[in-house]
Formats: structure tokens, C-alpha cells, sequence
């Protein structure tokens, strides 16, 4: 019950202080600067952006810089009374306990009334529309240029993401793959190189990701 009870309170009763607040700000300010100096890491959300637009799923969990230095705390504690609310929320416990006693626990420190106003918000379910291809292009100095080509896909609860998971381990998932083999081991373009899928609750992509120098990218 301790470990529930430190959570609870983390959740419901976390004082925001300002000071903190600010200081928070800049980490994740450089947290911002450390993915975008990570070209193979910030393909993804580059990738994402280009197939999802202007919708959640396209929006970087971090935020930008200026939407960061423009969040304020009201804007946090607002946030929190409408998102973080127990019809909103999933509390996961593994290890030996009993249950019957646990659901007390859960109910004590995260039931109640008390958390959230109005309606838990709902997602917005993503929409494919065939815009034809897109293409964006990043420029930043570095030694090597990050290459992704990929489609939508099935969601993750779709009844052919096995099949489309399997396609990705054939293609890209590891060393003996048809990727790994072609372009790597025979043709020598690019020491990495990759294909999967990213999945979502009601949408997916299928992405081919390479590392490669610039006069090769043809």
C-alpha cells in the first residue's frame, strides 16, 4: 500500500512550485536540443510529422522550443485537473499481492470524485487521406544524411500487423535481413539500415530508415 500511497500523492498533490517549474523548462529545452543533434533518433519524429500533419500524432511529445517557453503553470494545473482523473487512468501492479485487498488500495488513493471536472477528453481518431506523396527535408550539418521512406499501416489491434511485423523483420529487423544484406553487406551504401513499423491505437506506419552519405542517397 506504501508504494501506492507515494504514487497517489505524487499525482494528486505535486505543488508545481515556480522555481521548479522554470527549471524544468530548460531541461526539457535540452532535451529538445539532444534529440534534433541525434539525426538517426529524430528521423522518427521528422517521419511522423510528414505522415500525421497537424494532428496529436503529429505533434512532438516534447513540444517546440517556443511552446515550451510559453507553457505556463496555470497552464500545467489545468492540463492535470482535466487529463490526470481516475476515469482516465490505468493502474498496473504486478508482483504477489491479493487482490481483493489491492482494489481497496487503488480505490482509496486514486477513486473518488474528488480528481477532475466535466468530461474526460477522448483522442482524435487519425483519418488517411490520399495527398499524394510528401517529402520534408531537414538541413543541418553532420557527416552522414538520414534517409526514411514509409506509408500508413494497420493500427496496432489490426488483424494483419503480424503479417505487416513479419515483412518488417524480413525486410529490416536484423542482420540476415534483405535491407541488411543488399544494401549493407553487398553493395556497401550505408552501415545502417532498417524497416518496421510504429503502431498506434487506430493507425500505423510501415518506415525504411538509412544512414548513408549524401552522394549515395540515389
Amino acid at each position: 500500500e506504501l508504494a501506492i500511497d507515494i504514487l497517489g500523492d505524487m499525482i494528486w498533490n505535486s505543488t508545481y512550485q515556480p522555481s521548479e517549474v522554470e527549471r524544468e523548462r530548460g531541461v526539457i529545452i535540452e532535451e529538445i536540443n539532444m534529440y534534433e543533434d541525434n539525426p538517426m533518433m529524430h528521423m522518427e519524429d521528422l517521419f511522423e510529422q510528414t505522415i500525421y500533419g497537424d494532428h496529436p500524432l503529429g505533434w512532438l511529445i516534447s513540444g517546440t522550443r517556443e511552446t515550451m517557453k510559453a507553457m505556463s503553470r496555470t497552464a500545467l494545473l489545468e492540463f492535470r485537473k482535466k487529463t490526470y482523473r481516475p476515469d482516465n487512468m490505468v493502474v498496473a501492479v504486478a508482483g504477489r499481492f491479493d487482490p481483493k485487498q489491492l482494489d481497496g488500495f487503488v480505490h482509496t488513493h486514486f477513486g473518488g470524485a474528488k480528481h477532475g471536472v466535466g468530461r474526460a477528453p477522448t483522442f482524435r481518431r487519425f483519418s488517411t487521406k490520399a495527398a499524394g506523396p510528401r517529402v520534408t527535408v531537414k538541413q543541418k550539418e553532420t557527416e552522414q544524411v538520414q534517409v526514411a521512406l514509409g506509408v500508413p499501416a494497420v493500427s496496432g489491434t489490426h488483424r494483419d500487423l503480424p503479417a505487416l511485423s513479419l515483412l518488417g523483420t524480413i525486410l529490416g529487423g536484423n542482420m540476415s535481413s534483405r535491407l541488411f544484406m543488399e544494401v549493407r553487406e553487398k553493395r556497401g551504401l550505408a552501415y545502417f539500415v532498417r524497416a518496421g513499423t510504429g503502431t498506434y491505437q487506430d493507425t500505423g506506419t510501415f518506415m525504411v530508415q538509412a544512414g548513408l552519405e549524401r552522394i549515395r542517397i540515389e
